[in-house]
């Protein structure tokens, strides 16, 4: 989880933020499968 956080404030992206639109799918990825991740192992 904090691996996927630290991917969203880094500046250097597989997409770059600045990209509107596209810029924070990547970001919104990786953070919707750490939540799925973390959200599996809470009962």
């Amino acid at each position: 989880l904090l691996g996927a956080l630290a991917y969203f404030i880094m500046p250097a992206d597989l997409i770059p933020d600045i990209i509107a639109g596209l810029g924070f799918t990547d970001d919104l990825t990786v953070l919707s499968a750490a939540f799925g991740m973390v959200r599996g192992h809470v009962t």
